[in-house]
């Protein structure tokens, strides 16, 4: 299982992880310590965040990647045999036609879909 990150989210989560440290140099300046205990505590969970969310996942016989639902960015699971084609758009982008279209962005977009593709050949072949 080789996991790779959302790109989307990666920059959402890094802006909140540099604005929550703005705001601890802030609290530090004003020598608050009920802000500056806060924001070191927001700070380390939204680093947490950054490190551990939103990575997709290509396993044995489905690939997990996420998906902008209405108003959130959701995981959601395809199988291999739904998998209709794979297009590669751009260097993070990428379109899974599976019955719907669904948009991928990632950091890696082309080792994403070969990594897909070598899972494909192998699921395929014990089947």
């Amino acid at each position: 299982m080789f996991k790779y990150r959302e790109i989307r989210m990666l920059l959402v989560t890094s802006l909140i992880f540099i604005m929550v440290n703005g705001l601890v140099v802030y609290a530090l300046v004003n020598k608050n310590k009920m802000q500056i205990a806060l924001g070191l505590i927001m700070s380390f969970s939204s680093l947490l965040l950054l490190a551990t969310r939103y990575k997709m996942a290509v396993f044995n016989d489905s690939v997990m990647v996420y998906e902008f639902k209405g108003v959130a960015i959701l995981p959601v699971l395809i199988e291999f045999d739904k998998i209709e084609r794979l297009e590669l758009v751009g260097k993070h982008r990428l379109n899974i036609v599976h019955g719907t279209t669904t948009k991928v962005y990632i950091v890696d977009a082309t080792r994403f879909i070969d990594e897909i593709e070598l899972s494909r050949k192998v699921y395929k072949g014990l089947k």
